[in-house]
């Protein structure tokens, strides 16, 4: 299936949607919360999941997994502890980013002491080891909890987080906000330009106006033919983009593939612009002749379509406009 769906929509990230449990084909079925407990029914490793072998599938772009130990029946943090740490070793084996998906912590009775001494500590342990990763640049990406009531009607959800709860309050507020903020200060990852509906990669040369755009990584042009040299091997990116300007007008896009052979470049004459997924890491880029008489003042470059996007900026960082185009900040 995410196969199918890479081949239909290859900008479209893709994950698996599971709890994270293992099979018992797999030295891994220890961590299940089944393993737990003494002539158990094995209900977790029997489920059909195998978080290894399927978040492994290269059409897989990201490891989600949830952590529910109450339903689980090991209510515990350090439960917890263990089933974050493993799944966090499986996203460095597998060199994929994991996303909690789905976490929380039941409390039952409507108090907000109990709240603070049972429910508290998951949360800080969760965020704690989020902010730990950010730090040390680990797998763990991203934390989704369960759940945030806006309202203040009652009988209440046990797993629900309201806006004057501890939780919210000195936890996941204080945390979101310091995130915001790091990532206003980092801004924009380097080569990554907004697009309307995506974001698009692109090289530039330096002192002209000729960029390299491609639609994402892991899309290739679906033609098949156009080569017009031996596929260049052990190069980087900026070398394969030398020899396409060598040859002039002759060479109008290349494939670039980073993991193969130490990097290995062809260089191509002018494709259709269809693209399908290429699992084993190939990505098109194409030749592009810009504009630096940009409506945007600020603008540096910009490409040259019916509604001109700004591409680079004079000074100042690209980001996303309300009309969802690009603009100097």
């Amino acid at each position: 299936m995410s196969l199918w769906v890479k081949q239909h929509d290859p900008n479209h990230m893709v994950a698996v949607g599971e709890e994270g449990f293992y099979s018992s084909s797999t030295w891994k079925h220890w961590v299940n919360p089944d393993a737990f407990f003494v002539d158990g029914i094995p209900w977790a490793r029997n489920s059909g999941q195998d978080s290894l072998t399927d978040n492994g599938a290269p059409t897989i772009d990201y490891i989600g997994v949830q952590s529910w130990p109450d339903r689980w029946g090991l209510p515990g943090l350090w439960f917890q502890k263990i089933w974050l740490r493993e799944h966090i070793n499986d996203a460095w084996w597998l060199r994929k980013p994991l996303v909690v998906e789905d976490f929380g912590k039941l409390v039952f009775r409507d108090n907000a002491a109990l709240r603070r001494s049972r429910r508290d500590p998951f949360f800080e342990a969760m965020y704690r080891k989020f902010e730990e990763s950010r730090k040390f640049k680990g797998p763990l990406k991203g934390l989704i909890f369960s759940n945030l009531d806006a309202s203040s009607s009652s009988p209440r959800s046990p797993t629900s987080v309201r806006l004057s709860d501890s939780t919210w309050t000195k936890i996941i507020k204080p945390q979101t906000e310091k995130l915001i903020s790091d990532a206003e200060k980092e801004g924009l990852v380097s080569g990554c330009v907004p697009g309307s509906s995506r974001s698009l990669d692109a090289v530039f040369l330096e002192g002209t106006n000729i960029y390299y755009m491609s639609n994402g990584p892991n899309l290739v042009a679906t033609s098949d033919w156009g080569d017009i040299a031996a596929p260049l091997v052990g190069v980087s990116m900026d070398e394969c983009i030398d020899a396409c300007e060598w040859r002039g007008g002759s060479c109008r896009q290349i494939r670039y593939n980073p993991l193969l052979d130490g990097g290995t470049c062809v260089l191509r004459a002018n494709g259709e612009r269809k693209f399908k997924w290429s699992p084993e890491g190939w990505q098109t880029f194409f030749r592009m002749v810009g504009s630096n008489k940009c409506k945007d003042k600020k603008c540096k470059l910009c490409d040259q379509s019916f509604f001109p996007r700004c591409l680079k900026c004079k000074t100042g960082r690209l980001v996303l406009g309300d009309d969802h185009l690009p603009k100097c900040e």
